[in-house]
C-alpha cells in the first residue's frame, strides 16, 4: 500500500485515553507517587500482580507482574510508562484497520477468563492498546479486576485529564514518528515536533530527540496532566531517579 494513500482513522473512532500502563518492580515502589498525585488504589487484578489506580475518570494500571518482557524493560528503564490505551467505538475494527495499514500486531493475548485487548507496537518497544468504550452494562475491568470496596467513594481528585505525552526518540527520527501517528491515528500537526488528537480534552504528543550518547533509546520521558484551576498540584514537576519519566501538572 502506498503510504501517501493512507487515510487516518477517523477521529470519531478514537475517543480519548482509557488508561495508561506503568511497569514497576513492585507496588510499593510506585504507591507514594500515585498518592501524591491524588490517585487511589481502586482494584486489583484477580490473578496477576497488576493494580488499577483511579482519580476522577483518569486510570493508571501499575503492572508488577513477573513477565520476562516487562522485567527486562524495568531492568533497563526503571519505573516506566509502557503502554497507552485509546478508547474506541469498536476496538477490533480499529485494530484490523491499523494492521492492514502496516502497524505491527502486539495484542494482549489473555489467559483463561481474561479480557483480550488488541494492540500494536509503539515507540521503543512500548505498546498502544485499543479498548472498546466503557458502557454502563460492560467494562473492560469487570472480568480481570476486583474492586476494593472501601476505596470506591474516594476517587475524586484535582487532576482533570491527560494533556500531553513527551516521547524521546533517536536523532533524525522525529519526522518518522510524527508520520506514524498522523497517518495511522489521525493526529494533527500542532507545532514543531508536536501533534494533537482533537476532542473534548485534546491529547498532545511531543517528540524530543535524544543526544548521541542516548542513541537507540526511545521511551516516554514525560507525562503532563491538566489540573483543575484550584488544584494545589498545578505548576509542579515530579521527577525521580527511579523513573524513566517525569510528571508535570499544568
Amino acid at each position: 500500500m502506498d503510504q501517501n494513500d493512507i487515510t487516518p482513522l477517523s477521529t470519531a473512532n478514537l475517543l480519548g485515553i482509557e488508561f495508561i500502563e506503568i511497569v514497576a518492580p513492585s507496588l510499593e515502589s510506585v504507591t507514594p507517587l500515585m498518592t501524591e498525585l491524588g490517585f487511589s488504589l481502586y482494584a486489583k487484578h484477580r490473578r496477576k500482580n497488576v493494580f488499577l489506580f483511579q482519580q476522577n475518570q483518569l486510570k493508571i494500571i501499575i503492572n508488577c507482574s513477573q513477565d520476562p518482557t516487562l522485567e527486562a524493560y524495568v531492568g533497563e528503564m526503571g519505573i516506566a510508562l509502557f503502554a497507552i490505551a485509546f478508547k474506541c467505538d469498536d476496538a477490533s475494527i480499529a485494530h484490523a484497520e491499523l494492521i492492514k495499514r502496516g502497524a505491527w500486531d502486539s495484542s494482549n493475548h489473555s489467559g483463561p477468563m481474561e479480557v483480550n485487548i488488541p494492540g500494536i507496537e509503539g515507540m521503543g518497544g512500548t505498546l498502544i492498546y485499543l479498548v472498546d468504550q466503557v458502557r454502563d452494562d460492560l467494562s473492560v475491568y469487570e472480568i480481570d479486576f476486583k474492586t476494593i470496596p472501601s476505596v470506591a467513594e474516594k476517587l475524586n481528585g484535582s487532576l482533570s485529564h491527560f494533556h500531553e505525552f513527551t516521547i524521546q526518540v533517536d536523532p533524525d527520527r522525529t519526522q518518522t514518528c510524527l508520520t506514524f501517528f498522523e497517518r495511522l491515528f489521525g493526529f494533527q500537526a500542532k507545532e514543531e515536533a508536536s501533534l494533537q488528537l482533537p476532542g473534548k480534552h485534546a491529547i498532545s504528543l511531543r517528540f524530543v530527540e535524544a543526544s548521541d550518547e542516548q542513541h537507540n533509546t526511545e521511551f516516554f520521558s514525560k507525562i503532563t496532566f491538566k489540573a483543575n484551576e484550584n488544584s494545589p498540584l498545578r505548576h509542579q514537576i515530579f521527577a525521580g531517579n527511579d523513573r524513566a519519566f517525569a510528571i508535570e501538572v499544568i
